[in-house]
């Protein structure tokens, strides 16, 4: 089975002692906010949130139910513990009516992993114990993987390998499977 498509125009890959991913925090809003439309979230007033301005607010309704996700993009692990803040004082005013996620580009995986484990497993700690989401979209693959927590929506769980991960290909997959099973529908 081939793998996914991956546009290398799309993903610089900076070489070295730890292999990085050159990706603006400009194209991972991009990339996300274009996936979570295709997976029919809408996007409400970027408003503030008690002193914080989330980078966006989405809302999806699906079978008489809504999910609504905050989030806030930063361009790297350098910045990731000021995303966090800016959700914690998001879910001050909101409490657990919403989803929180820090949104990231791709990270190396040693680097995601001490940024994680470092210090007791205290970030990972925090960000679980907060029910929060650490994204990260990759543009090679368009899609958005969460390296912890997780959605309540089921868009999120379309992939039994991968709970968690969505991609372009995975939703316009869906869709058509939707259009055809529909087309097949006898009148």
């Amino acid at each position: 089975m081939a793998g996914p498509e991956v546009n290398e125009k799309k993903l610089k890959i900076r070489e070295g002692d730890f292999r990085s991913y050159e990706v603006s925090a400009r194209e991972v809003l991009s990339g996300t906010k274009n996936l979570l439309k295709a997976a029919g979230y809408e996007f409400l007033p970027n408003d503030p949130i008690g002193f914080v301005k989330p980078t966006f607010r989405a809302r999806r309704e699906y079978s008489g139910r809504s999910n609504e996700i905050v989030a806030i993009v930063r361009p790297g692990l350098n910045k990731a513990l000021d995303g966090l803040v800016y959700l914690a004082a998001a879910r001050e005013v909101l409490g657990d009516a919403v989803e929180y996620a820090l949104v990231l580009p791709p990270i190396n995986e040693w680097l995601l992993l001490e940024f994680l484990g470092g210090d007791g497993s205290r970030v990972r700690r925090e960000i679980t114990a907060r029910s929060f989401m650490l994204w990260m979209y990759n543009p090679a693959e368009d899609a958005i993987m969460s390296f912890v927590g997780g959605s309540s929506d089921p868009v999120f769980r379309g992939s039994l390998l991968l709970p968690g991960f969505i991609s372009m290909r995975m939703i316009e997959q869906r869709q058509a499977e939707g259009k055809s099973s529909a087309g097949e529908r006898k009148p």
